[in-house]
């Protein structure tokens, strides 16, 4: 009973830990994107694309070595961590496209809307995919 207190604590501050670093690349994503709409003249979605590679690296590293602390080697971690990149900026790049260019919302608000969709599997594919040590 006692190994289950500590796993699920464990468990607990493992989500707090993914949650404070996914803000802070989440804050990063929307600032940098900020900045290349409001003054570059970029095209919306090469802006989102700058965005979004930019926090994704502070991210991996963050996650990595913070959240995860996870001793998963660079050469096997990082493929895995590009493809859920990947997932994730095709999904947000449509998401965006769909919700500004077709439906014109707001691009920022749109931007949260699409952090708050790939939250969730982000986390169980980080843990269970990307930095599990073998």
């Amino acid at each position: 009973m006692k190994k289950q207190k500590h796993n699920n604590w464990q468990v607990l501050c493992e989500l707090v830990k993914y949650l404070s670093s996914g803000t802070l690349g989440v804050l990063s994503d929307i600032l940098i994107l900020y900045l290349l709409v409001e003054y570059t003249n970029l095209y919306l979605l090469v802006s989102v694309s700058i965005a979004s590679i930019a926090s994704t690296v502070l991210n991996y590293v963050i996650q990595k070595f913070w959240t995860f602390r996870s001793h998963a080697q660079f050469f096997t971690s990082f493929p895995k961590y590009v493809l859920v990149f990947l997932f994730n900026y095709f999904f947000t790049v449509g998401f965006m496209y769909i919700t500004v260019e077709v439906y014109n919302f707001h691009y920022l608000l749109m931007k949260i809307a699409s952090f708050a969709f790939i939250t969730v599997w982000t986390y169980l594919l980080y843990k269970h995919f990307v930095y599990k040590s073998i």
